[in-house]
């Protein structure tokens, strides 16, 4: 993995910690954009970090 990578997920982490913390009844919506299509590495890199983000937040926040 990348350093930028891994500092993203690094503090989308702590964000998704807060987040779980306040036992919200249901799911916060972030919404994101990037330039490229899902197969383009960008694509991919936002998908996996979707994917770690719903994850480690037990899907209190949904991107």
């Amino acid at each position: 993995m990348t350093s930028t990578f891994r500092t993203l997920l690094g503090g989308a982490a702590a964000a998704a910690l807060l987040a779980a913390g306040t036992m919200a009844a249901q799911a916060d919506s972030w919404k994101y954009a990037f330039e490229e299509s899902l197969t383009e590495v960008q694509g991919v890199y936002a998908t996996k970090f979707k994917e770690a983000i719903e994850a480690n937040s037990d899907h209190t926040l949904e991107l």
